[in-house]
Formats: structure tokens, C-alpha cells, sequence
């Protein structure tokens, strides 16, 4: 952490530019590998699934399978925009920069959001989960926020 710090300093003097432009990389670097720590062997259950135990304290291997799948999708969705940060900061022109991490970024993650949130109410109609037992958007998102602090503490500490 040090040597990133030192790097980050001397390149605040040297590299003014690049460095402004690496500040989207390593946000999006730190949700993938949030995200895929999860993921591993040995780490509990995968980052969704923590938030699904919210709402279902006893979870259905179908669903838990159903959570560790959209972990890996969320992951993956951070690689993939980490490496388009990284590849517009350095060959493209600050526009195209500017746009995608301004605007694109939260576009395509709105996206997959309201995509998933559909896919699930598809996806659930095959589970054997009772319609009363599915918690609507708004109480899974004050249940989330919530137990953010403790799910992220829970995460650092696996």
C-alpha cells in the first residue's frame, strides 16, 4: 500500500493527467476484487448472497446458486470496465474518457441493474419461493442499506 501511495504521489507532480484518469480504474478495480473475493473458496458466501440473507435467512440452494452467479457477472462487469478505463486513458482522447466513465459507466450498470431486477422476477416464478416471502425493491433496499456497514465489515473480514 505504501509503494502505491508513493507512486500515486509522484505521479500527482509527473503525470497529472494519467494519474486523474486511473482514479475510474481503481474504483472500478476495488468493486471487482470486492465482489470476486467473494467468490473463493473458503470466504463464506458470495457478496449477494450476504445481502439475499437479509430478506431469507434460510436460502435455497437454488438461490444461493442463483446469487453466486450474479456475483460473478457483477465481477466480470468491473473487469471488463476496468479494462476499458485503463485502454480509453491511455489511447483515446480525453472525450471519449471523459464520457464513458462520466456517463457510460452508470448507464451500463443502471442497465444491469433493471435488467437483473426483471430477470429475477422471471428467474423466481421457476423457484418454489412463496409470492409473500419476495420482498418488494423498496424494502430490500432499506434492508441493504441498513446492513451495508455490517456485510462490508463481514467481507474485509473473511
Amino acid at each position: 500500500k505504501i509503494v502505491l501511495v508513493l507512486l500515486l504521489l509522484v505521479g500527482t507532480v509527473y503525470y497529472q493527467d494519467l494519474i486523474a484518469k486511473l482514479i475510474p480504474v481503481i474504483i472500478q478495480l476495488n468493486l471487482m476484487l470486492f465482489f470476486g473475493k467473494t467468490l473463493l473458496s473458503g470466504k463464506g458466501p458470495s457478496l449477494i448472497e450476504r445481502f439475499a440473507q437479509l430478506d431469507f435467512p434460510q436460502i435455497p440452494p437454488l438461490l444461493s446458486q442463483y446469487c453466486r452467479y450474479l456475483t460473478f457477472i457483477w465481477t466480470i462487469f468491473f473487469a471488463i470496465n476496468s479494462l476499458t478505463c485503463i485502454l480509453l486513458a491511455l489511447y483515446a482522447p480525453v472525450e471519449w474518457w471523459m464520457l464513458y466513465t462520466g456517463v457510460i459507466i452508470l448507464m451500463l450498470t443502471g442497465l444491469l441493474i433493471v435488467v437483473e431486477y426483471i430477470w429475477r422476477h422471471f428467474y423466481f416464478r421457476t423457484m418454489s419461493l412463496p409470492e409473500k416471502l419476495i420482498p418488494n425493491v423498496k424494502e430490500s433496499i432499506k434492508s441493504m442499506a441498513i446492513n451495508c456497514r455490517k456485510i462490508w465489515e463481514d467481507v474485509n473480514a473473511s
